[in-house]
């Protein structure tokens, strides 16, 4: 044990096992050193692109099909093949492989159609049936507006004398265009031509008409107190047989129809009557 007069001993330094001290910029040891761990909100560098599930189970449902020649040729017919279209029989006349078809027919036999603008309806699809339809009803609307001379007008115009002409070329137009059975009143007494009797057509008698045409059926002549059912090609030629009328009428005449005769009720025969009652006094 050192006394008070001994000499100081030197005391040897203490070992410390090597650590990195905390809060130094001295860099750890290799064996401690460990992956960077980016910091997705201070990088600058591009993140990492994220898979795209949806489109990974896509592809993984994707296949490759080979047809035979067989399906392959059912494909390509079937591309090209339209849904076969079940017309119901009109009252006048029939259907033939190309469609509905109205009127008397050639000769007024009522077994064939004399001209494609009969037509009505065409067996093909919607769009074609449609497109085919515009020029045949361009043509049943023309009337007597290709034959001035020979339009309806009023007492005070220059063709007022010209009304039975006018009634017999009107006639053969609509017979042309396979619209002359509207103008046929069928009554429980028989069939009534108003083109050629004129003097015998009321407007009460027209009234019934076109209310049987549209709404009640017409009477079935072959068979007492049964109406036949509505005729969707009727209802289709009483609107253009109105155009056709309207078109085969003077200026002065033509206003002086539309102011007279109301738009919901602007059908041939009804019209044809209004003709006969503003200018035509028959014998």
């Amino acid at each position: 044990m050192p006394t008070e007069d001994s000499p100081p001993q030197e005391i040897p330094d203490a070992t410390v096992a090597p650590e990195t001290p905390v809060g130094t910029d001295d860099p750890p040891s290799p064996l401690m050193q460990t992956a960077p761990v980016p910091n997705p909100v201070l990088s600058t560098n591009n993140p990492a692109p994220v898979p795209n599930v949806a489109a990974a189970t896509q592809a993984s449902t994707s296949f490759q099909a080979t047809l035979t020649s067989q399906q392959t040729t059912l494909l390509l017919n079937s591309r090209n093949a339209h849904t076969t279209h079940t017309f119901v029989k009109p009252r006048i006349r029939g259907v033939s492989p190309a469609g509905g078809w109205t009127g008397y027919g050639a000769g007024g036999q009522k077994k064939d159609h004399q001209s494609a603008h009969c037509m009505r309806e065409f067996n093909t699809d919607v769009v074609k049936s449609f497109t085919a339809m515009v020029p045949i009803e361009d043509k049943c609307h023309l009337g007597l507006r290709d034959s001035p001379s020979l339009l309806f007008g009023m007492p005070n115009e220059p063709n007022a004398n010209t009304v039975v002409s006018s009634i017999t070329t009107f006639e053969e137009r609509m017979i042309q265009h396979d619209m002359e059975a509207m103008f046929h009143i069928v009554t429980s007494d028989g069939t009534l031509n108003m083109l050629q009797e004129p003097g015998r057509c009321t407007s009460a008698i027209i009234d019934t008409w076109c209310n049987d045409l549209l709404s009640q059926g017409v009477i079935d002549l072959s068979s007492s107190a049964t109406r036949l059912p509505i005729c969707q090609y009727d209802c289709i030629n009483m609107l253009w047989s109105a155009e056709a009328m309207l078109n085969s009428c003077a200026e002065d005449l033509k206003h002086d129809l539309k102011l007279s005769v109301d738009s919901d009720d602007r059908f041939g025969p009804k019209l044809l009557m209004a003709v006969f009652t503003k200018i035509y006094r028959p014998s």
